[in-house]
């Protein structure tokens, strides 16, 4: 997968290829190897894939920006973009460094109108929270990042990628 994943735009994962007790391991594992978007399809998983409406879930991590960028040509097919934002915003942050971009308007730098819509859920909602908001907007994509945190401690705590992993009824583009 590590070979292959460097001559392929996507891979795209049926997850219903392992049962559900191996899903986060095998399915993380591909990610990880790969290291290349993964457009994960719900178990027996028979429709299109489409592109219309689209539910981004933003964090701020660094797995979260490579997803959106990957996604790019795809959100651009979209007819409706909504940014879920599990981050709280800090007017003044304290920290030196390099600002962080606002994912609004980098999306609206490449043709793609979102509409931003905050969350604020404890990490552990974070999974269910998205994809209540994908139901509520009957999206046929969510873009997320994978693994924000160790996998270690996504098995320990749980975490969103985890979550989605295991409950989501609609394709879900990951990168991590």
């Amino acid at each position: 997968l590590h070979r292959l994943g460097a001559w392929h735009d996507l891979t795209v994962i049926e997850r219903d290829m392992v049962d559900e007790t191996g899903a986060f391991d095998i399915l993380g594992e591909v990610m990880s190897s790969s290291r290349s978007p993964c457009l994960v399809l719900p178990p027996h998983w028979d429709d299109t894939v489409s592109f219309d409406r689209v539910v981004i879930g933003w964090n701020g991590s660094i797995e979260a920006a490579r997803a959106l960028h990957s996604a790019l040509p795809l959100l651009q097919l979209a007819k409706q973009v909504l940014l879920v934002n599990g981050e709280a915003p800090t007017p003044y942050d304290d920290q030196a460094g390099v600002a962080v971009p606002d994912p609004v308007t980098y999306l609206m730098h490449h043709g793609i109108t979102a509409s931003p819509h905050c969350i604020n859920v404890p990490d552990v909602e974070a999974g269910r929270s998205l994809l209540l908001k994908a139901h509520d907007v009957r999206a046929d994509l969510l873009v997320m990042g994978a693994y924000g945190r160790s996998r270690i401690r996504e098995r320990v705590l749980g975490g969103a990628t985890r979550h989605v992993m295991a409950k989501a009824d609609i394709p879900v583009f990951m990168q991590h």
